[in-house]
């Protein structure tokens, strides 16, 4: 090419003259098309056609009939809307080759039964008014045509007036058999091979032993639901259970659950303008590691209640070990239209209208049932204890830290029943800034009036001492009875100087809505009437009263009674917070973004102040002064996760707790640490009046008791 076709080449590049412009090139369609010969060819779209009722029938039996258990739950539900008073379930080989239900309700009208079998007919629900007060346990009109949808099914029933009843047969959905018969009046469902004609679905079923396992589950939630109703529960020809059905909770409970469970029960009632609650709640000598015994039912539904699982955590917080559960049956009354059955298609969930106000309620009410209780492991010389738990990780972690003691835990650490004592010759006197006693002056009374308030005491008194020798009181034991300083002698305990446990905090669970369990102790406690017996090990307080003795552990009973003190005062003072020299980055997506907005008032009042920094971002400035700053950001990146407002406060409480116990459990005394009477009675005045006085903070008991004919038959005595 030469220079001259060069330039006329690059003239036709950019234009031919500057005044013209050049317009971009437009494709015709047949220009276009072999751009795109290689491209995938866009697909024909299906038409779209109606389903035919056999498909539609397993498709709708896919999301009812989940397993043998799902069919059982569907049957037995109609049994009790239809006013029976006894049922009996049949079950072999895990339900998937037979299923019999057999009631004495009210029973169908002949015409009604071909109906019954199609989808969405009910005789429960009229209009949509209907769904807003439901009274029964089904109203969708699915089961029974999902169910015969999938299997061999056989129905018998007959009303009581009838003279005579109906049985009717149907395969696969399509009816195979209709005729009159003699039947008792009821209404008895035979379902046999279940998911015969959809083999995927029968491919991922479990074993007979696993689904027999979920059935069972299933029967006892359907028997304790109604304990007016006998159920009769029948697995593999063998009777299972059958309960009374005389309207008492514990009865269905006797008849359905372990005997360890039933031996540790008491009941429960509270009611006020939302909710009717009744139940039954384990003591703490019975715990289990799951919460499969903690059963909530509305109106008779068995249901699955986050709402409820908070608040029977929140009302055993410091009464068990962190991995073990109590066992609760809870029984909730309230008005159809505030809540709504109606979000899932087991219907084992529900809503509630003004849950936040529930939650609080119940939370509040069920630990006021639980402190009027006394709750001491009675421990035997032969039985296993109800648990042996291994030591808690705060506990833990608190023996193996070696972190600087921070400003706030300072004023703590010079806390001690030991402290401002001396000691010379054979009396002692205890300086109190005011008065100085003689040991001559003392009265010894282990356990005083319970009305008195050692705390306000403003004279406290001297005790005798065994050793005259000046003692350094500097321990070096922790809880669990690690190497301790050696002590030659008991010392004295002022009073006054539990005093000065103040520190700041805010409410703990979020309880806005309710009001907090009253501070006045229960007008008896176990430790009423007992008598000092002496220390043990120097680390156990024994007691003996009546036909038993107490054994009380020393760093347990002063650790719980510090760590009531410093909560109590943490709640009654102003949120103090800790401004962060350098601010830390929230970064978050659009939605978690909105909700963090809307909760910032929550994250202000529990002491985060948290500011916008962008669209999405957030810049956190201040935290609660208890807070562990070095983990802050880690921490919130979890707390900004939480789904609601009350798993928010909840989570953002549990480490300033946490950081309240470790100052409790520094500040308390320790295992081998000698006692004198004066200052066991002291620890005996303050546990009286705590609300809980049988538990250390982090759930363990703190005292346990002996009965005289254990001890009696060590000594081979009848």
């Amino acid at each position: 090419m030469t220079l001259q076709d060069n330039s006329t080449h690059e003239e036709q590049l950019t234009g031919q003259a500057d005044d013209e412009v050049v317009s971009d090139p437009i494709l015709e369609p047949d220009q276009i098309a072999p751009l795109i010969t290689n491209a995938q060819a866009i697909p024909e779209p299906k038409r779209i056609q109606r389903l035919s009722p056999h498909v539609s029938d397993k498709i709708a039996a896919g999301e009812v009939v989940e397993r043998p258990a799902a069919v059982i739950k569907e049957l037995v539900e109609n049994a009790i809307d239809a006013g029976s008073s006894r049922i009996v379930v049949e079950v072999e080989q895990g339900g998937k080759k037979y299923i019999r239900v057999t009631d004495n309700g009210c029973g169908m009208n002949p015409e009604d039964v071909p109906l019954a079998f199609e989808r969405h007919a009910t005789s429960k629900v009229a209009s949509i008014d209907d769904l807003v007060s439901l009274r029964t346990l089904g109203f969708r009109g699915e089961a029974l045509s999902s169910i015969a949808a999938v299997s061999y099914l056989e129905l018998t029933t007959r009303r009581q007036k009838d003279e005579e009843g109906l049985h009717m047969t149907l395969a696969g959905g399509r009816e195979t058999d209709r005729r009159a018969t003699s039947a008792a009046h009821g209404t008895t469902v035979v379902v046999k091979d279940l998911f015969f004609n959809t083999p995927a679905r029968l491919k991922f079923m479990k074993s007979a032993a696993s689904e027999a396992a979920y059935i069972s589950d299933l029967m006892t939630k359907l028997a304790l639901s109604h304990p007016g109703i006998s159920f009769q529960f029948v697995l593999d020809k063998r009777l299972v259970f059958k309960t009374p059905g005389d309207d008492k909770v514990f009865s269905a409970a006797y008849a359905t659950l372990e005997r360890g469970l039933t031996r540790s029960l008491f009941e429960f009632s509270f009611e006020n303008e939302l909710v009717k609650v009744t139940g039954w709640a384990s003591k703490i000598d019975y715990t289990r590691g799951n919460r499969n015994y903690q059963m909530t039912f509305v109106n008779g539904r068995y249901v699955k209640s986050r709402m409820a699982l908070d608040a029977i955590q929140y009302a055993y917080q410091g009464l068990l070990p962190g991995s073990r559960f109590p066992a609760v049956l809870l029984y909730l009354e309230i008005q159809p239209d505030a809540c709504d059955v109606n979000i899932h298609p087991q219907k084992t969930e529900i809503k509630f209208e003004r849950e936040d106000a529930l939650r609080n309620f119940l939370s509040v009410e069920l630990k006021r049932a639980l402190e009027q209780r006394q709750q001491v492991p009675v421990k035997s010389f032969v039985a296993k204890p109800a648990y042996e738990p291994g030591p808690s990780a705060a506990v833990s972690a608190l023996e193996s830290s070696g972190r600087p003691i921070s400003p706030m835990e300072s004023p703590y650490n010079g806390i001690n029943i030991r402290q401002n004592t001396s000691i010379s010759g054979t009396e002692s006197t205890l300086v109190t800034g005011t008065k100085t006693e003689s040991v001559s002056d003392i009265e010894l009374e282990p356990v005083s009036d319970p009305n008195s308030n050692p705390v306000t005491d403003t004279n406290p008194k001297t005790v005798p001492v065994t050793h005259s020798s000046n003692l350094s009181r500097e321990s070096g034991s922790s809880y669990g009875g690690r190497e301790a300083a050696k002590h030659s002698e008991p010392i004295r305990f002022d009073a006054s100087l539990l005093e000065n446990l103040v520190i700041p905090e805010t409410r703990f669970a979020g309880l806005e809505e309710a009001p907090r369990p009253t501070e006045t102790a229960p007008t008896e406690t176990l430790y009423d009437g007992a008598r000092y017996v002496g220390q043990l090990f120097k680390s156990f307080l024994m007691y003996e009263k009546e036909n038993h003795i107490l054994l009380i552990d020393q760093h347990a009973a002063h650790e719980k009674i510090l760590y009531a003190r410093m909560k109590r005062d943490y709640e009654r003072r102003e949120v103090v917070r800790q401004l962060l020299v350098e601010p830390i980055l929230i970064e978050c997506d659009h939605a978690t973004a909105l909700l963090l907005g809307e909760r910032s008032e929550t994250l202000e009042k529990i002491g985060f102040t948290l500011e916008p920094f962008g669209e999405t971002d957030f810049i956190l400035r201040e935290v609660p002064m208890l807070f562990d700053v070095p983990g802050t950001k880690r921490f919130f990146e979890q707390l900004k996760d939480k789904e609601s407002a009350h798993e928010l406060r909840a989570a953002a409480q549990k480490p300033i707790e946490d950081r309240v116990m470790s100052m409790a459990c520094k500040a308390a005394v320790k295992s081998n640490d000698a006692l004198t009477p004066f200052e066991a009675s002291q620890l005996i005045k303050e546990l009286r009046n705590l609300e809980s006085p049988y538990t250390c903070p982090h759930g363990r008991p703190l005292v346990v008791r002996m009965e005289r004919h254990e001890i009696e038959k060590k000594f081979l005595r009848t």
